[in-house]
């Protein structure tokens, strides 16, 4: 079992979102809206309102995932019964989680297939911004609808097979099921289309699994490098621009890449059989439709076959939970902040002159959605700072 969570790596990318804070406004029984939590300077990941068992329960879509998952409280809360103890495979390793019988799931006027989760605490993640998410619902469910995400509108809806059908201004991509999970081709450079899960669960754009980045020509290794914690442990990654990724009717550019470095042995087999990872951040301008059934995946985006790159970042990460002030995590190699002087464990004291007392990432990452520039006021710098945003990272083919 796989339950893929990329959180950190979307973090750690800082790639595109959507431009607005908040969620749309979902029209019919057949919407929802979708509310977004912001990972890193612009990666946000998705969440709708649900009802489990006839009470609300907001909850993540996380294609990424084999299961779905719940909230120690909403275990609890529920007295949902443990059917087993599980192994799972997670990005830093695996951990052994409840299974447990779930209720009826219903999200936007339809019920959805979800009979088991495993119960895990995602605000250890998420931090407080995941602390209104009490699960996910994975693939097990989506696999069985026409599901369209309209992430430049911000709403998820019930669809049918038409909106996943070829036609002017969108690219239908074939996509298979491997032990669950939706799986699509993508080519890095010139090199053959290689298998990538198509993971809502990512908020960056795209990761390659570190036994897969090893046998790449001209290997990641020289590229500058972090140390994320991940569900897990920790993983090191390598980022980098992708000159170019193709797929049908698709042709991106620099687009934002992490390449995982070290043994996949502790973590599972699927790790070794999938190229990586494709993430929100690749279909942030506009929408996807994900025909379960049809095995296709349709992507509408401006600009095909060549959209516009995706924007930069300011070049650092911060601690997912709120404190006194904003922690940084991580400022990466020749980007904005580090070259201004920011390093790991500095506090923000204010954006653009407002006091951060008492923020959280998710709320730093809101208020910087969609803006180019920024003055920041690091705690350990003698004065703030005005960065901009920059692809920063090398390009690599």
């Amino acid at each position: 079992m796989t339950l893929r969570r990329r959180d950190a790596i979307g973090l750690a990318l800082g790639a595109a979102g959507w431009g607005r804070s908040g969620p749309a406004q979902a029209q019919g029984a057949d919407a929802a809206a979708l509310h977004r939590l912001h990972m890193g300077d612009l990666g946000a990941l998705v969440a709708v309102d649900a009802r489990l068992g006839g009470r609300p329960w907001r909850c993540l879509i996380d294609s990424g995932a084999s299961i779905a998952v719940v909230s120690p409280a909403v275990a609890a809360r529920e007295q949902l019964r443990v059917v087993e103890r599980s192994r799972v495979a997670t990005p830093g390793g695996t951990l052994q989680l409840d299974r447990v019988e779930l209720p009826p799931v219903e999200i936007a006027g339809r019920r959805v297939e979800a009979p088991q989760a495993l119960v895990l605490d995602l605000a250890r993640q998420l931090g407080d911004a995941g602390r209104a998410v009490e699960g996910l619902i994975g693939a097990s469910a989506l696999c069985r609808q026409v599901t369209r995400l309209d992430l430049a509108a911000g709403v998820l809806r019930w669809t049918g097979p038409d909106d996943a059908a070829p036609a002017p201004g969108r690219a239908v991509w074939p996509l298979q099921w491997d032990q669950g999970l939706p799986v699509i081709e993508l080519a890095l450079g010139e090199r053959a289309p290689a298998p990538f899960l198509l993971d809502t669960g990512n908020a960056g754009a795209l990761v390659v699994f570190a036994r897969h980045a090893s046998a790449l020509a001209g290997g990641a290794q020289a590229l500058p490098g972090a140390t994320l914690e991940e569900l897990g442990g920790p993983v090191t990654v390598h980022q980098a621009l992708l000159e170019r990724l193709g797929a049908p009717g698709y042709a991106g550019r620099d687009v934002p890449i992490v390449f995982e470095a070290g043994s996949a042995a502790r973590r599972g087999a699927h790790f070794d059989r999938l190229a990586g990872s494709a993430g929100l951040a690749l279909f942030a301008a506009g929408a996807v439709t994900l025909d379960g059934p049809g095995a296709r995946l349709a992507v509408e985006l401006p600009g095909l076959p060549e959209p516009a790159a995706l924007p930069g970042g300011f070049g650092f990460a911060l601690r997912p939970e709120a404190g006194e002030l904003p922690v940084v995590s991580a400022v990466f190699d020749g980007g904005p902040a580090g070259r201004a002087g920011a390093r790991p464990g500095d506090r923000l004291r204010a954006l653009d002159g407002r006091p951060l007392d008492g923020w959280g990432a998710d709320a730093v990452w809101r208020a910087l959605a969609g803006v180019p520039r920024a003055q920041f006021d690091f705690a350990a710098l003698p004065a703030p700072v005005t960065l901009e945003r920059e692809r920063f990272f090398a390009r690599w083919r």
